[in-house]
């Protein structure tokens, strides 16, 4: 959306009998003044702000828990996105806590279909 400086992603997980187990959505942004990525993210009722790091096959992002950082690193590849999370506290090796891989499934006419025509 918006020339590019905006990404809309949702994320689905289903369980062996098709019902929805996890669904997460986020809105990825650029802001050229700043040169900087930020997400906004919803999942399991919960919702943040994050500034977004990229890599060289994707991005991260963290955030606080206590005295330990939750990191969270995506990598890119053609049609899947894998994603890890590790619990970090200092001291000790980084622990991972997630662990998924999505597919991506295509394009989505939302919410371009149904915007308002100009007059």
């Amino acid at each position: 959306m918006l020339d590019g400086s905006v990404r809309l992603i949702e994320g689905r997980g289903y369980e062996a009998d098709g019902s929805l187990a996890f669904n997460a959505f986020a809105i990825l942004s650029f802001d050229p003044d700043q040169k900087a990525l930020s997400m906004r993210s919803y999942a399991m009722g919960r919702s943040g702000d994050f500034p977004v790091k990229l890599t060289t096959s994707g991005f991260q992002w963290e955030l606080s828990a206590g005295p330990a950082t939750i990191r969270y690193s995506v990598t890119i590849e053609g049609e899947s996105w894998r994603e890890i999370g590790e619990r970090i506290v200092p001291g000790q090796p980084p622990r991972k806590i997630l662990e998924m891989t999505l597919t991506r499934l295509g394009d989505c006419a939302w919410p371009a279909a149904g915007a308002v025509a100009a007059k």
